[in-house]
């Protein structure tokens, strides 16, 4: 047996023996079998507890990827594979500016029916109970059968669950498009008696005897920004669980140059449904690298507000640094405007603009960004600014754009861009995308990030599983100034509930969340709606955003004196803890949000033991309430009161993993620190 240990990675592993191959780390394996030509999965692995969840499956005449028409045919009405031949198998250790070092392999195979040739992928990040997988294809031959068939069977990767296994789950589906959505996540049950078709990035497994458990991650934008090439992201059918969508249509297939698939993650946990989401968590976290300087901000875009077009230039961006500088934030965007060409809705409206349309408006900004930049760096506050690569030519000008942004980066120390206006709708966008972001990060050694907004009613964007690793996400506009009662108005309880609701999945240190100045347009606002941002107090306002990126949305010299004087201790209390915070998996805990209820966020320690806690009551009748923790062993916990906006805050340890917290005010919150005590 040939074993290759990088020793280098320490905690990874992969080992070929014969026509077996195995992949793992301390914590789980999987092996492929090639015997006959078949890819196979024949085993994956809990090395923590043992348990086997593809052990003893019969040979099968497919591979644990497909793609119909190019990676297997139709013959009969049947799907027929060809065994495939392998050249060769490669492994190095790979990291970037966006992610931590792992251990990669590629299995180079060719399918010789159509000539196709496929790069089979592997990653495996140390310590931690998940591996990814995806695939790359070139081919001289066009796919065959109709090119607009949805339900073509494109399998991304393929898990063999023997039937007698009695499983049930839940899929987990996302919503981007936050200008018209305010549900963001829905998760559906199920259970193996019954075999679904399911949309959804995520999918969660339990086998009913032992409790132990499995997770899916489709890393692709979410199911409803998907493009029209199948009929659902997941299948269990009899001999296992299928997770579908390559992302690259039947003619984007090249003959000179490999196109890369979506990638899928699999994942092992032992435990409830909590355990699930913790290895969800850890796979995230041992993923994406992340730098306090580049990726933490406090940021403040004017655009809330809706002056832009009207006040932007130089004497206003002045203005604003310095409000920046005065209530804390420590970046601060400008956003569309800027440029000379006007403004966004030419693109919007798919008019071809050309090269000199991103130059800085000479009237606006006479002597373009220059005294901007040098205020900003005299307060100390990040000048960062608003862009739109160009969608209309399916970013074809990535080269000019990446020009364009770096000669920001360099002449202004501009680090942080957002992209807005994205609309993803073919491979080649997409390709040309990432490669302007790539090409970016690269050239700056990780200096230059971005915020990728998801908000667009209309558009096909990365969502939030997809190019996360060169940023993060900027996740909806609320706005004060909208009469009636549009999905986009603020309440500050919907922000909340937002959150709350992606918090268990997604990241929260890669959301920026917002708070607005509650002074304005309260006209718009029914005298007696009592959820109406004008009754809640400023601390708990902002109180919302503190275990995300908080984001100024509106304009900062705008901001009373009273305001200041009661959010700025908050952002310096954010500021100083956000690092230890953003170092632990953080989880929603209580009610969902609704206005009425008790809730709150759970930041669980990884490493030191040092947890943190911010508990919020809404305009729940109760001064006291009994919220359960996660994770929390049988012990001693000692529990420390940060800051409070209730006059008395109480804390009461209970059994059973719960706490009973008591707020005196309605809108009120609470944050604790934790960590376990001597006994």
């Amino acid at each position: 047996m040939d074993k290759f240990i990088l020793a280098e990675l320490e905690d990874a592993y992969f080992i070929e023996d014969g026509s077996t191959y195995i992949l793992g780390n301390s914590l789980i394996e999987r092996k492929w079998s090639l015997e006959g030509g078949y890819f196979v999965t024949s085993s994956f692995k809990n090395l923590s507890t043992g348990k086997e969840w593809c052990k003893g499956n019969k040979p099968r005449n497919h591979h644990d990827f497909a793609y119909e028409g190019l990676i297997g045919r139709r013959e009969g009405g049947k799907l027929v594979f060809s065994p495939l031949s392998i050249e060769n198998v490669t492994f190095s250790i790979k990291e970037s500016e966006g992610l931590n070092p792992h251990l990669e392999v590629i299995f180079h195979l060719i399918d010789p029916h159509p000539r196709t040739k496929i790069k089979r992928f592997y990653r495996i990040f140390p310590n931690t109970c998940a591996m990814v997988t995806w695939s790359e294809v070139c081919t001289e031959n066009a796919p065959a059968g109709d090119y607009f068939l949805e339900g073509r069977r494109n399998v991304v990767d393929f898990l063999p669950l023997p039937l007698e296994k009695p499983i049930s789950g839940r899929s987990v589906e996302f919503f981007t498009r936050s200008d018209v959505n305010n549900k963001l996540v829905q998760e559906t049950p199920f259970t193996q008696d019954s075999p679904m078709r399911l949309n959804g990035n995520l999918l969660f497994l339990t086998d009913r005897r032992d409790g132990e458990g499995l997770f899916i991650l489709k890393e692709s934008p979410v199911s409803g920004d998907r493009r029209p090439e199948i009929l659902g992201d997941f299948i269990f059918e009899e001999d296992g669980v299928y997770t579908f969508g390559w992302g690259i249509r039947p003619e984007e297939a090249l003959p000179y140059r490999f196109r890369r698939s979506y990638s899928v993650v699999t994942g092992l946990y032992s435990g409830h449904d909590d355990q699930g989401l913790l290895a969800l968590k850890e796979y995230q976290m041992a993923k994406y690298r992340f730098l306090p300087e580049r990726d933490y901000m406090v940021m403040a875009n004017p655009w809330g507000d809706g002056n832009c077009y009207d006040r932007l230039g130089e004497d206003f961006i002045l203005e604003e640094l310095e409000g920046c500088a005065r209530i804390g934030a420590t970046h601060y965007q400008i956003d569309d405007g800027w440029q000379k060409g006007g403004a966004l809705i030419r693109i919007i409206n798919n008019e071809v603009v050309d090269d000199d349309f991103w130059t800085i408006d000479g009237n606006r900004f006479p002597e373009a960004f220059t005294p901007l930049a040098q205020r900003a760096s005299e307060l100390g506050v990040n000048l960062t600014l608003w862009f739109a690569p160009d969608r209309n030519r399916l970013y074809r000008n990535n080269k000019r754009d990446g020009q364009i942004l770096w000669r920001m980066y360099k002449d202004f120390n501009i680090k942080a861009f957002k992209i807005d206006a994205l609309n993803i709708q073919t491979k080649e966008a997409e390709e040309n995308l990432e490669s302007l972001l790539k090409d970016l990060a690269q050239r700056s050694n990780g200096d230059i990030s971005f915020n990728f907004d998801v908000t667009g009613a209309l558009d096909r964007r990365p969502g939030y599983f997809h190019l996360q690793e060169y940023g993060n996400i900027f996740l909806e506009n609320r706005y004060t100034r909208i009469k009636g009662n549009r999905a986009n108005k603020y309440y500050p309880f919907k922000t909340l509930r937002n959150l709350w609701q992606l918090a268990p999945y997604v990241l929260p240190q890669k959301l920026q969340v917002e708070f607005l100045n509650i002074d304005l347009n309260q006209e718009n606002y029914e005298p007696d709606h009592e959820l109406a941002p004008a009754n809640y107090p400023w601390e708990y306002v902002f109180a919302i955003t503190f275990f995300a990126n908080p984001l100024l949305w509106g304009e900062p010299s705008g901001f009373s004196d009273e305001a200041v004087t009661r959010i700025r201790p908050l952002i310096d209390l954010h500021k100083a803890y956000r690092e230890d915070i953003f170092s632990c998996n953080i989880f929603s805990i209580g009610d969902m949000p609704d206005g009425y209820a008790w809730t709150g966020f759970q930041a669980h320690p990884r490493e030191d033991g040092l947890g943190y806690l911010i508990i919020y009551r809404e305009r729940h009748p109760s001064k006291s309430h009994k919220i359960g923790l996660k994770f929390l062993e049988e012990g001693n916990y000692e529990f420390e009161l940060i800051t409070s906006s209730s006059p008395a805050p109480k804390f009461l340890i209970s059994n059973g993993g719960t706490v009973e917290c008591t707020l005196d005010s309605m809108n009120s919150f609470a944050l604790y620190s934790y960590v376990l005590g001597s006994s």
